[in-house]
């Protein structure tokens, strides 16, 4: 008995000791197991939360540097368009008037005919906007004291870096005349006017040779009755 009680013992003990390791083995593997799925999904957690940081940084950080560029744009840049039209209004608010350097009347005290053409040179400059014209008039009294007024033609003349104002004299029948007002305007309508007289009266006058009524000679004259009687006749 004795001896099969201590069999029996023993093969309890043995298959105790046998199943012991494997017991532990799977007890101690659930909590390995579990702190390693902790361990991952806190690892994932925190991974994913420091991406979300990041972006959001990262949005941020591109944000504030998308907000200067666009006051800059609105604010601080100049706009093309308005330096241009700037640059048009100072243009177009041109107020500077044209310089009449000098004026030359070579005809001035001579007495002309109507073969003759009125010529009166000019002088002038203009640094804005450039000269458009030169405008003068000229008038013209017969014996009567009667007067008429004729607008001079301009043109440049290049050879003598001048404007050229002249007057055809044919067919004016006048006994003198004198240049009554001269002007040089830019091409934003400045003008600039020439003294033409002062207290001695005008400065450039010229006279005109008198015209004669043309005479027709009577070169024959035949009369079929002369000296006859005629009767006067009832038609």
């Amino acid at each position: 008995m004795r001896k099969r009680i201590k069999r029996g013992g023993a093969l309890l003990l043995a298959l105790t000791l046998a199943l012991t390791p494997v017991t532990l083995q799977a007890e101690e593997g659930v909590p390995e197991q579990t702190e390693k799925s902790l361990a991952g999904t806190e690892e994932g957690q925190f991974s994913a939360d420091v991406n979300t940081a990041d972006s959001k940084e990262t949005s941020q950080t591109e944000s504030v540097k998308e907000t200067p560029q666009a006051e800059t744009g609105s604010a601080g840049t100049e706009d093309p368009a308005n330096t241009t039209q700037a640059d048009g209004e100072d243009e177009q608010y041109d107020v500077t008037k044209p310089v009449i350097e000098k004026v030359e009347f070579p005809q001035n005290g001579k007495t002309l005919t109507q073969e003759d053409t009125l010529e009166l040179l000019v002088y002038a400059k203009d640094m804005e906007s450039g000269i458009n014209r030169a405008e003068a008039y000229v008038y013209f009294q017969d014996e009567d004291g009667n007067g008429t007024s004729y607008s001079m033609d301009s043109s440049y003349d290049e050879e003598r870096d001048c404007y050229v104002l002249t007057c055809p004299l044919k067919g004016i029948r006048a006994v003198s005349g004198y240049v009554g007002s001269l002007s040089v305007v830019d091409n934003r309508d400045n003008y600039a006017s020439w003294t033409v007289s002062d207290n001695t009266g005008y400065l450039y006058t010229f006279d005109l040779a008198r015209e004669e009524d043309p005479v027709i000679p009577v070169q024959n004259l035949k009369l079929d009755r002369n000296q006859a009687t005629v009767k006067a006749e009832i038609r």
